[in-house]
């Protein structure tokens, strides 16, 4: 009879209790089970334990030979048998089925050979309903657990999970998470490492749009935040771009800001020589976050200097525009639309723009 090591590394190991407990009873009781192999090749496939202590204490034990037509089936086996025999928690079951994953998917793929096409699932829904149906749990369960040893934290969190301190779903949505603001935060670095060209000084514009990246205290809330949309700056930090030196004598503002930032806003415009004269209030249609209220609209402020007329009655637009909310702080072009019917021969600039746009002048790191 032959040991195999690649078999014998399927099988959890005894804690020294389990073993001190099987050996005792197998001492005072003989080997009661027989040991399992595989006829064909006179390997061990169950039993290792009582192999072990039968063998360092002379006491006979039984063989049970069964035939297996291949050595993928053998080891399919001996995944069943521990399974099915020891009291095994759903994470070690789970976890013996990781190791087993390129057998099931072996056995998933022969599968999809006999479907036709199209009629069958896809090999790798197969493998992982497989697993499931094995590990006695739901194909969600046995899905979120191959992801978190595939990012290589599965054993970090099993003992955590067998002792009822957290759960296969919470350690999944965690890693998930993290996954994705290491992704947000690669962004926002990303564009931030972007090389801006200060301000223009030598151009003047009678007609200026932005939305400034607000910065907000205790601003991540989930992977939405701004933190985790593109780099924020300070009110000191905005008041410092020469914003009015852009703009020339007679010229108007149009900027975006919410109601958490309002005075900030207001402070901005004074600080650059322009008075507030009114806003507009885009209804985003689904409601955001809020500590006092759920946030469902943003503010368009007009501030103004010197003496430039306000756009014509015949093509005044209503304050109130409702439209879908789309990417993170991404502006509907019906405003852009306005202003050029607002001011058509008039030059343009965006600040902090993300995009071009025909007929404007741009500023920004998302440009």
């Amino acid at each position: 009879m032959k040991i195999d090591q690649e078999i014998q590394a399927l099988i959890p190991p005894h804690t020294p209790e389990t073993y001190a407990e099987l050996e005792a009873d197998i001492i005072l009781r003989g080997c009661m089970d027989p040991l399992i192999i595989w006829a064909e090749e006179d390997i061990l496939l169950d039993g290792h334990t009582r192999h072990a202590i039968c063998t360092a204490h002379g006491i006979p034990y039984t063989v049970r030979a069964e035939s297996y037509a291949s050595r993928d089936d053998a080891m399919m086996r001996v995944y069943t048998i521990q399974c099915v025999r020891r009291n095994m928690s759903i994470v070690d079951r789970l976890a013996l089925a990781a190791r087993m994953r390129p057998l099931f998917s072996s056995a998933a793929k022969k599968r999809q050979q006999y479907h036709t096409p199209g009629s069958g699932t896809p090999a790798e829904r197969e493998t992982r309903t497989m697993i499931a149906r094995a590990a006695g749990c739901s194909p969600r369960t046995a899905d979120k657990w191959m992801t978190l040893v595939d990012a290589g934290v599965a054993d970090d969190v099993a003992d955590s999970i067998r002792d009822g301190h957290t759960s296969i779903d919470a350690e999944y949505r965690r890693h998930i998470q993290s996954v994705g603001r290491e992704e947000k935060l690669k962004k926002v670095a990303d564009i931030a490492k972007q090389s801006v060209a200060p301000l223009d000084l030598e151009h003047k514009y009678p007609v200026i749009y932005m939305d400034p990246p607000w910065q907000y205290d205790g601003s991540t809330i989930g992977l939405r935040g701004v933190e985790y949309q593109y780099p924020t700056m300070t009110e000191e930090e905005l008041v410092a771009l020469p914003v009015g030196a852009i703009a020339t004598d007679d010229a108007v503002i149009y900027m975006w800001t919410t109601s958490t930032h309002l005075p900030q806003a207001l402070r901005l415009l004074n600080h650059w020589g322009f008075s507030y004269r009114t806003m507009a209030v885009w209804d985003k249609v689904q409601m955001g976050m809020g500590f006092y209220f759920r946030g469902q609209v943003e503010y368009l402020l007009v501030a103004t200097r010197g003496t430039l007329p306000a756009p014509t009655p015949d093509v005044r637009r209503r304050d109130l525009y409702s439209e879908q909310r789309g990417e993170h702080s991404v502006k509907p072009t019906y405003y852009y639309e306005m202003i050029e019917e607002y001011y058509p021969v008039l030059p343009k600039i965006e600040l902090f723009a993300r995009s071009t746009r025909p007929g404007w002048a741009s500023w920004g790191n998302q440009v």
